[in-house]
C-alpha cells in the first residue's frame, strides 16, 4: 500500500549496489515514488536492482576513476529520462552531483547538502576541528597535514597515546577520480611514521588521532527551520549483536552532540554524529565526533 504523498517525484538514485541503496529503493518506492537506480559500468549488475520498486536501470562511468566523465552523464540522464530528483549514494557520486548542482535544469532537485556543511560531511579533518571547536569531546588529536604537505610531526605523536588510528580525507587523484580515505592503526611512532610516508604523495588532510575503546554509537537529528523534527539513535550493528539495537538516546549526549554540530552548519538537513563510548558510563567518556549529512542519513533514517 502506498502512502499518501504531496508529490510524486521521478528519482535517480546512484550506487545501487551498496547495501544502503536497496533501502532507500524500497522505502522511496512503497511511498509511491519512481525510482531509476544506477550503478558504475565497472560494476557487476547488483541484486538490489531486482526489486520490485525499482522502476528502471541504468550504469554510468566509475566516478572513483572517471568524475568528469560522471558528471557530463549526469547532465545528460537529467535531460533524458525527466528526473526530478537526484539522490547520490556513496561520497563519490556525492561529489559528482554537488559539482553540477548549478548546471541542472531548474526543475531537477539534487540531494546534497550546500557545499557550506559538505566539507564537514567528507573531511574528518575539518569535522575534528569543529566538534572540537564548539566543544564536542573528542580523542586527542594531531592534525598532520592540511592538504598541501605533511609536516613533520614526530614530536606531535610523541604526544599522543598508542595505539593511534590515522584518518585520511578523500581526495582527487593524478587520473580524474576521487579516492575515499583510510584508517590504519599504528602501535608505535615509528609504525605511525611509515604509515605517513606511505601518504605523503597524496595531497588530501591527514590527522592522527588516539585510539578509543568502547563501542560505536551514533545520533540522528532531522532539523529544519532551527527546530529538531525526528531524532533517533544507534548502536553500530556490526559491532553489537542486533538484539541490542538502542530505542533511545540514553544518556543524552549524542543528542547534544548532534545538535550543536547541526547549528554549527547552519542549515536544515538530517545529520548524524557518530562516536565511540567508552566502557565507563561517563558523560566525558564520548569521543570520535563525525559528521554526516545527506544523502548517507537520509538513507540510514528510511522509513
Amino acid at each position: 500500500m502506498r502512502a499518501n504523498i504531496a508529490e510524486v517525484r521521478r528519482i535517480l538514485m546512484t550506487d545501487a549496489r551498496m547495501r544502503a541503496a536497496l533501502g532507500a529503493i524500497r522505502s522511496l518506492g512503497r511511498a509511491g515514488h519512481t525510482v531509476m537506480a544506477g550503478y558504475p559500468e565497472t560494476s557487476r549488475r547488483p541484486a538490489n536492482v531486482a526489486s520490485r520498486y525499482c522502476s528502471g536501470i541504468l550504469c554510468y562511468p566509475d566516478p572513483r576513476r572517471q568524475l568528469s566523465l560522471f558528471r557530463e552523464w549526469l547532465l545528460d540522464q537529467a535531460n533524458r529520462y525527466s528526473v526530478d530528483t537526484i539522490l547520490p549514494v556513496a561520497e563519490a557520486s556525492l561529489v559528482g552531483v554537488a559539482g553540477v548542482r548549478k548546471d541542472l535544469p531548474r526543475d531537477v532537485l539534487p540531494i546534497v547538502p550546500k557545499d557550506g556543511a559538505l566539507k564537514y560531511t567528507l573531511s574528518k579533518f575539518l569535522a575534528t576541528q569543529m566538534a572540537l571547536a564548539i566543544g564536542i569531546p573528542c580523542p586527542k588529536t594531531a592534525f598532520i597535514s592540511d592538504g598541501e604537505l605533511i609536516k613533520d610531526c614526530r614530536n606531535e605523536l610523541k604526544t599522543l597515546r598508542f595505539p593511534i588510528i590515522i584518518k585520511t580525507d578523500n581526495y582527487f587523484t593524478p587520473e580524474g577520480g576521487y579516492e575515499r580515505g583510510s584508517h590504519v592503526i599504528a602501535e608505535n611512532t615509528e609504525q605511525a611514521l611509515r604509515v605517513l610516508d606511505d601518504r605523503a604523495h597524496l595531497q588530501t588532510r591527514i590527522i592522527a588521532q588516539e585510539l578509543v575503546p568502547g563501542k560505536g554509537t551514533g545520533a540522528f537529528l532531522l532539523r529544519f527551520d532551527r527546530k529538531t523534527c525526528l531524532s533517533f539513535a544507534h548502536r553500530r550493528l556490526h559491532e553489537i549483536p542486533h538484539s541490542r539495537l538502542m530505542a533511545g538516546f540514553g544518556d543524552h549526549l549524542r543528542s547534544r552532540c548532534t545538535a550543536k554540530s547541526i547549528s554549527q552548519l547552519r542549515c536544515s538537513t538530517a545529520t548524524c554524529v557518530e562516536a565511540r563510548l567508552r566502557n565507563r558510563p561517563s558523560i566525558d567518556q564520548a569521543s570520535d565526533a563525525e559528521t554526516y549529512t545527506p544523502p548517507r542519513c537520509v538513507i540510514s533514517c528510511r522509513s
